[in-house]
């Protein structure tokens, strides 16, 4: 995929939560698991060189007792804020780290500008129509 068209990949960590032990089966994580896995995230987007949205210091995570107030009521997943302060922190990845792909296609948008300029200019010169008379 990256030689076929150089994707820009994003990981994100785990989000923040706090009700680790209210939903058996899936009542096994704790923050020092989570903190683990968002290093293991890390890492992984630093091995295979992607841009890294750190979700869980986005909403808090690294506080002492996290902000709650970014939790939908269930304590695992965001409520609206949490859901914004997600996506901001996707995009300013995006935004901060790709430089190159505005580049390009500011670079693109240039060469279609001189194009369109070009053909512009050349319909705009006189033309002349008169026919050859025998």
């Amino acid at each position: 995929v990256r030689e076929a068209c150089r994707p820009v990949i994003v990981l994100t960590t785990v989000y923040y939560m706090t009700a680790y032990d209210l939903y058996p089966p899936y009542d096994k994580g704790s923050p020092a698991a989570t903190r683990v896995y968002n290093e293991v995230i890390r890492q992984l987007a630093e091995a295979n060189d992607c841009l890294l949205a750190d979700v869980y210091q986005a909403e808090g995570g690294l506080l002492d007792g996290g902000t709650s107030w970014v939790m939908h009521p269930d304590t695992v997943h965001a409520n609206d804020l949490g859901h914004r302060l997600i996506g901001h922190r996707v995009f300013e990845v995006i935004a901060t780290h790709c430089s190159g792909v505005a580049s390009r296609v500011t670079q693109e948008l240039e060469r279609d500008r001189a194009e369109v300029e070009a053909t512009m200019a050349m319909r705009r010169k006189e033309q002349n129509y008169d026919l050859p008379t025998r």
